[in-house]
């Protein structure tokens, strides 16, 4: 076998300068690695069955948004509040058994949305893909009610409690519990009987059956924030009248804060999930901040509608 670069250990009767000069052209030959490129000079693109194929890396989903709109919420500040009946606040209309006693509770710091849900941006998780369309598109009066744009300022009805849920979860924001709802609608100087005080309903500040003679003041539901003069004080709206809110809390007869949080709010059931505010259809006993409801035939119906909350 000829190996060219050993050729100075075979003894040749050759001049030695020739034998140098014919070495040195095969050690040149020897050489490993590509030969230098003259200046200038430019590959051909390379083809053919090795190639390896050109990768390109995937994309990193963006991260969800964790930025809400709060800008239609009220903060509530941590502190206590009146919770329950108070006999000498109640309008004369008695005191349920499972309002009572009335008693200072407290409450960390939250936010709760100024306005019930409306129409409009219910319809927007809907379109998202994440809530299901009300079970029914009509209210009490109108044919075609949720996707009408005439009535997009007006209250959602029609959903059941975890279609709520669904909605507040997409929102970033969660439903209220019973002691949250309470205090966003009393305030923290008294008892108050109504979110507006003491005085009876009338139809100038809330919809619902007035007072003096249990006739409704509307037959159906009216634009979410029409009814300033009822506000709370803390300048919530709608809290009494308009449409029935869903909260997060289950329906216990002798519920109070402090009880296990699982116990109140935990579990997927919506049965027996409590109600409060009345609606438009609500006579004033309904309308008192202390009343409370876990009508379970609520799972959806054209007087109810929910408002969310967050930390």
């Amino acid at each position: 076998m000829f190996y060219p670069c050993t050729c100075l250990e075979r003894s040749l009767p050759i001049k030695t300068s020739l034998v140098l000069i014919i070495c040195v052209l095969l050690l040149s030959a020897c050489q490993t690695g590509p030969m230098p490129l003259p200046p200038n000079a430019t590959l051909p693109p390379t083809t053919g069955c090795c190639d390896l194929p050109t990768v390109t890396p995937a994309q990193t989903p963006a991260p969800p948004s964790e930025t809400f709109d709060t800008s239609e919420m009220v903060t509530i500040k941590a502190g206590n509040f009146w919770l329950g009946c108070d006999p000498a606040h109640n309008d004369s209309l008695g005191c349920a058994a499972d309002e009572l006693p009335s008693q200072s509770v407290q409450l960390p710091e939250f936010k709760i949305d100024k306005f019930e849900v409306t129409n409009a941006k219910y319809a927007e998780c809907v379109q998202a893909g994440v809530c299901t369309a009300p079970s029914s598109i009509a209210s009490k009066t109108r044919e075609q009610y949720f996707d009408n744009p005439e009535f997009a300022d007006f209250p959602v009805i029609y959903v059941s409690w975890k279609q709520a849920t669904a909605y507040c979860t997409w929102a970033g924001k969660r439903l209220p519990t019973e002691a949250e709802w309470e205090k966003a609608a009393r305030g923290t100087e008294k008892p108050n009987t109504f979110p507006w005080g003491d005085e009876s309903p009338v139809c100038a500040i809330v919809n619902a059956r007035q007072a003096a003679s249990l006739e409704n003041c509307t037959e159906d539901t009216q634009p979410v924030g029409r009814y300033s003069g009822g506000a709370s004080p803390y300048g919530v709206l709608d809290m009494a009248g308009n449409v029935w809110e869903w909260t997060a809390s289950r329906y216990v007869p002798d519920y109070r804060p402090g009880a296990p949080e699982a116990a109140l709010t935990g579990g997927p059931s919506d049965l027996y999930r409590v109600v409060r505010g009345g609606g438009w259809d609500s006579a004033p006993l309904n309308l008192l901040i202390s009343s409370r409801s876990f009508d379970p035939n609520f799972h959806s119906s054209n007087n109810l509608g929910f408002r969310c909350a967050m930390d």
